[in-house]
């Protein structure tokens, strides 16, 4: 399977923009992803999570 140039173009661009960022906010690029990958992103499906449940059950107890 080969990978577009498309995909390779994205891959880079993001990592680039991930090592930017860490560099603004003075830290380094495994910590960075550590933040981003570890901590903000399971958060965030977390309360997506929540927040779909709430809406589903109210949407039930509307019925």
């Amino acid at each position: 399977m080969e990978i577009s140039e498309t995909m390779k173009e994205m891959y880079w661009f993001l990592t680039d923009f991930c090592i930017n960022a860490a560099n603004g906010m003075g830290i380094t690029y495994p910590e960075f992803n550590f933040g981003l990958f570890i901590i903000l992103m399971p958060l965030v499906i977390f309360i997506l999570c929540v927040f779909n449940i709430f809406k589903l059950i109210r949407s039930l107890n509307n019925k």
